[in-house]
């Protein structure tokens, strides 16, 4: 009698741990942050004020500042109507350029002096992507075909 309650009991265990490790590997495993479009800041601010969020858009000038150190841009949306203010501080990827998109980690936050939004980006995490990686021969971009 003994030996069948461990059996059960080990079992159950089993089950409990199985059932533990799955959840974690569902639910906890990679945690990253929301992606939003450059148009999305402006319909999804709350979030993007609430916690960290990743923003794809296209870099605009002016740019201010130096790159490398401290300096500003705008990322925006393909056709320019949604512009956002992105203050940033790291490294810059040889690739960034106006007009290029960009993918850049971070919060919204009001700006005390202006009272305007900006993006308050996480130091060194300005991607570029590359242009030349999306295009074929006939130098139409693989999403456009």
């Amino acid at each position: 009698m003994n030996r069948k309650f461990r059996l059960i009991a080990a079992l159950g265990m089993a089950v409990v741990l199985a059932t533990f490790m799955a959840y974690i590997a569902i639910k906890g495993g990679d945690v990253q942050e929301p992606l939003l479009q450059a148009r999305e800041l402006v319909s999804k601010r709350e979030l993007a004020t609430s916690q960290t969020v990743q923003v794809d858009g296209i870099a605009a000038g002016p740019l201010s500042g130096d790159q490398g150190e401290r300096f500003e841009f705008y990322v925006t949306d393909r056709d320019g109507k949604h512009r956002t203010l992105v203050d940033y501080k790291g490294a810059v990827p040889d690739a960034f350029r106006i007009g290029r998109n960009v993918i850049v980690t971070g919060r919204l936050v009001k700006d005390p002096k202006s009272g305007d939004q900006v993006f308050k980006a996480q130091p060194g995490s300005l991607v570029t992507k590359c242009p030349s990686k999306f295009e074929s021969e006939g130098g139409t971009s693989r999403s456009d075909s």
